[in-house]
């Protein structure tokens, strides 16, 4: 089981993990901080599961993971300055956490697969998964599940993109109670950023765009959501700035529109209303 004590040492936050529940075994961590409001209140609070049921990936995908291996857990944020408008802000910061943790920690070079991988060599580390809950046309609650593969040897099934741990990369145990109170810690400074000064978000690791559905499937939204006359550069706008700067960079010279049209010649979107 993940030592408290231990991880309380370590800890240096002021409200992310302050309230911190340790269940062995659950259905899954985002769901119960979503639905059991009476139980879990405060914002920062962080539920940790040895083991989850149905721990859940995006796209209703399972995340699979070994009893006592890895890191699998969920955050609750309830700050509604902090949660207006600033969701794909939230996202990006939760991946940062984990991949400069990962960086600092190990030497390990991550990359962001948007919206919610964290990858070593192009292989997975690490999930994201974000939910809400909503209460009349306001977002009550955001609840950050993260899943994190720390010392499993060994994954069985099919996979989109090849898994490891960060065991596997090091060839040695590594005390998930440094890592977590890293995570923890790196989360909460990121977002401070997100709250106090968003324009100034930035990152260190590289986003992997080698498979770029995920994006396509945000750009998307975000074109069903504009209600300007010219929706493609509204949602190339909406993007993140760090994620604005990569494709620039990797497009040099080429307008928002032009960028859409890279994209679209990857993988074509779909029609859809001007």
């Amino acid at each position: 089981m993940l030592d408290i004590e231990n991880l309380d040492l370590k800890l240096d936050t002021e409200f992310i993990g302050r309230n911190f529940f340790l269940i062995e075994e659950i259905d899954s961590t985002n769901s119960t901080l979503l639905t059991e409001k009476k139980t879990y209140k405060d914002s920062g609070t962080v539920l940790f599961a040895e083991k989850q049921l149905h721990g859940k990936g995006r796209m209703g995908r399972s995340w699979q993971s070994i009893k006592e291996q890895n890191l699998t857990f969920s955050i609750l944020l309830r700050n509604n300055n902090l949660i207006r408008d600033k969701l794909s802000l939230i996202n990006l910061a939760s991946s940062l956490a984990i991949a400069l943790s990962i960086e600092n920690l190990y030497q390990l070079k991550c990359e962001l697969k948007w919206p919610n991988d964290v990858l070593i060599k192009r292989k997975k580390v690490s999930g994201i998964l974000i939910e809400t809950s909503i209460a009349g046309k306001k977002i009550e609650r955001i609840v950050v599940g993260m899943g994190i593969n720390v010392n499993q040897n060994s994954f069985v099934g099919e996979f989109n993109i090849r898994p490891t741990s960060i065991k596997l990369e090091l060839n040695r145990t590594i005390s998930r109670e440094t890592l977590l109170a890293g995570v923890l810690n790196c989360f909460e400074e990121q977002l401070e950023i997100v709250k106090e000064k968003p324009e100034q978000f930035v990152y260190t690791p590289k986003f992997d765009f080698s498979q770029i559905e995920d994006l396509h499937m945000m750009i998307q939204k975000s074109i069903f959501k504009a209600e300007e006359k010219d929706p493609t550069t509204k949602a190339i706008e909406a993007l993140p700035s760090a994620i604005r700067a990569q494709l620039h960079e990797e497009n040099k010279g080429a307008s928002m529109k032009d960028l859409l049209d890279a994209i679209q010649r990857k993988v074509p979107l779909p029609a859809v209303a001007g």
